[in-house]
């Protein structure tokens, strides 16, 4: 029976990366009747005990009635028949039965009341099969709240619960809630919340921990979840369109999971990214064998077959071979219709439709086009970027077609959709950051009863042992006390340098720090071009060597011009003036900044060449606008910043050239009249639509 069980469970936990609609056994038409379950389930209760046969006919046939609110009654009735029989393994087995075919039946509103009712029933257990049944039901709970109108209340709801198990304690449950919350922001669009909300759930994970016995470890604690989570941190840096970050991420998880032995599903959704991260960074020689590495590998599930037929489309469509991205594209639509799929794969987001408009934009056959986006936006759901991109692209079909009112309308929607978008983004940091700053008061007050505790223990111990240890415990806190003044002081110098000065005092006087709001602020993005390809050419110690020279003297050069650091992303370096402190001078002080490093890695690449060795050349991105400024993070502090300025000035760098300053028309008109700038247009950025953009010359 416990195999029985351990499928049951591997059935929905596969799911966190594999397919949105976990697959129990099979899946056929909906022609059993309730009767022939209750027959298997009665059949299987013998004198003798279990006939474990029957009662396994009986679980695969739940996936296959019609459920309607009686038979789920039914079920559920019948299923309490078998509490205490062997620690209620054989009734969580029927439960976790029934939850997966409401799933599968799309009865999302039904799959929340009874995931919520059973984990309330079960997360305080200290039965092992018990405790399965609950965090695969709060790992998958996710699944009907994404998939359906009730995705603000899975935010409420798991919220709740990530306070409750922090108070418990519970590492594997609070990971899980974290987890959740990544893939919610996801499906909102919201994509570098997303990334933070799954790092926050891998701090609370264990690379090192392999615990045998329970299923539920499988996916939900240890070594196997730390593969998973890094795995999809990838793929939203994909989302997010930094390419470099997604491979150094995806790399990682395979290289930590082939030496555990322990991809085993992870794998062809990680080669499928870096393949994808690939095509967006024009390294074409490898992507086909990442693909047909990934198709090989997958086992069962058709909507990673899906996800790797619109990635190989979508290279084909990029090296402009039509035809074979049609076929493709044509095989994955094909399998999203059989198989009743929904767009918000966990594996990835289902949009043939979107890539064979494309190709038929490319044919001049514009009213096909409008067709085939018009049935996609209709299946979308909750994913506003994509129905925004759609939108976009629907738009520009109609003004081919010369259909100005259908145009009119659809730039309304999608104007629309990208303010709520954008509105989302600064009320959902802003509830974050408070959220997370309550978390971490939590946390520190536990902490701190903690101290109380050992404290009072030692006092008692002293008591006891007399005046004796009193005194020589006075003679080392005398002899102590230069050692703490000293290490006070190198502390807060630590923490100036990873804190700006301002946001370390309040830290250190409040013990926590505001998130606050900055209305003007330039930020600045770098990027090496092709580092990817150098850093396979390179050493370790050379790679690590040669970075780190460039950004220490991007550190000195932000430091000359007032310009905050705020973080390296892989080979990216992020900075922003105008914050901690506001001031008016922010776009010329950035600007100036770019410049320096410019000519800094014109003089490095220089110097490289005649000497013959290998050299980065860099992309510099510039835009300014509002951000939310704040610390992230419970046990290691970081200064970050976040908003669609932040994501628009990503895109500025992407957009811009080797060796050039790239800045957006809002930063232009602040620095207009002190820099000479040459206007290139409006170009296409990703999620961000046709944007003004000027590379900076020189300063007037």
């Amino acid at each position: 029976m416990k195999n029985i069980f351990l499928i049951l469970i591997l059935a929905l936990l596969t799911t966190t990366v594999k397919g949105v609609q976990p697959t129990l056994i099979s899946t056929h038409n909906h022609t059993v009747n309730v009767d022939s379950t209750i027959f298997y389930f009665d059949k299987a209760k013998t004198p003798n005990g279990i006939d474990t046969l029957a009662f396994q006919k009986g679980l695969i046939s739940i996936n296959n009635i019609v459920l309607n609110d009686n038979s789920i009654k039914r079920i559920q009735n019948k299923a309490k028949e078998f509490i205490g029989i062997e620690k209620s393994r054989f009734y969580t087995s029927i439960e976790l039965a029934l939850f997966n075919a409401i799933l599968n039946a799309q009865r999302y509103h039904k799959a929340i009341d009874l995931g919520k009712e059973i984990i309330s029933r079960y997360q305080a257990t200290q039965n092992a099969d018990e405790r399965t049944l609950f965090l695969s039901l709060l790992t998958n709970m996710r699944i009907p709240f994404r998939l359906s109108d009730k995705l603000e209340d899975g935010f409420d709801y798991y919220t709740t619960q990530l306070k409750l198990y922090l108070q418990k304690n519970d590492s594997v449950a609070i990971s899980i809630c974290y987890y959740v919350h990544g893939g919610f922001y996801a499906t909102k669009g919201l994509n570098d919340l997303s990334i933070y909300y799954y790092k926050k759930s891998i701090l609370y994970l264990n690379e090192n921990d392999t615990v045998d016995g329970n299923a539920y470890e499988l996916y939900s604690s240890g070594r196997s979840a730390w593969v998973n989570n890094t795995a999809v941190v990838g793929k939203i840096y994909n989302d997010l369109g930094d390419y470099h970050s997604a491979i150094l991420y995806s790399r990682a998880t395979l290289k930590f999971g082939v030496k555990n032995k322990i991809l085993n599903t992870h794998r062809p959704y990680i080669h499928k990214n870096i393949a994808y991260a690939k095509i967006m960074l024009n390294e074409l020689d490898s992507v086909i064998y990442y693909l047909n590495i990934a198709i090989a590998e997958v086992k069962s599930s058709k909507q990673q077959v899906a996800n790797c037929y619109l990635v190989k489309g979508i290279y084909y469509m990029h090296t402009n071979q039509l035809d074979s991205s049609e076929f493709y594209l044509n095989q994955c639509n094909n399998l999203i219709e059989e198989n009743n799929m929904p767009a918000n794969s966990t594996d990835g987001k289902l949009v043939p439709n979107y890539y064979r408009a494309l190709c038929r934009i490319k044919q001049n056959r514009y009213k096909d086009a409008a067709d085939l986006l018009i049935t996609e936006i209709s299946r979308l759901g909750n994913l506003r970027q994509e129905l925004i991109n759609e939108y976009s692209l629907l738009v520009e079909v109609y003004l081919k077609l010369g259909d100005v009112k259908n145009a009119a309308e659809t730039f309304a929607r999608c104007n629309t959709l990208r303010e709520q978008l954008e509105a989302d983004e600064r009320s959902n940091r802003k509830i974050s950051f408070e959220t997370e700053q309550k978390i971490a008061a939590a946390e520190g007050t536990i902490a701190n009863l903690e101290n109380e505790r050992k404290v009072a223990a030692i006092t008692q111990n002293f008591l006891t042992v007399g005046l004796i240890v009193l005194l020589i415990f006075s003679i080392v806190f005398l002899l102590q006390r230069n050692k703490i003044t000293i290490g006070k002081k190198e502390s807060d110098e630590l923490l100036l340098n990873i804190l700006p000065s301002e946001v370390a005092e309040e830290l250190k006087a409040k013990g926590s720090a505001d998130a606050k709001q900055f209305e003007g602020v330039t930020v600045m993005f770098t990027d090496f071009k092709g580092f990817t390809q150098l850093s396979e050419k390179l050493s370790p110690k050379e790679l690590v060597g040669e970075i780190n020279e460039c950004f220490s003297a991007f550190d000195h050069i932000m430091q000359k011009h007032g310009v905050e650091k705020i973080k390296t992303i892989g080979d990216a370096y992020m900075a922003a003036g105008g914050l901690p402190t506001s001031n008016t001078t922010h776009a010329n002080d950035v600007v100036l900044a770019a410049l320096e490093i410019q000519e800094f890695m014109h003089e490095h690449k220089a110097i490289k060449e005649a000497s013959g060795q290998l050299f980065f050349e860099i992309r510099i991105g510039v835009h300014s606008g509002p951000v939310i400024a704040g610390i992230v993070g419970i046990k290691k502090f970081a200064y970050d910043i976040w908003g669609d300025t932040v994501n628009t000035a990503s895109r500025m760098e992407s957009s811009g050239e080797a060796g050039k300053v790239n800045v957006s028309g809002t930063t232009y008109e602040l620095v207009k009249d002190k820099f000479n700038c040459i206007h290139r247009g409006k170009i296409t950025a990703k999620g961000k639509g046709e944007i003004d953009m000027y590379f900076v010359e020189v300063r007037i």
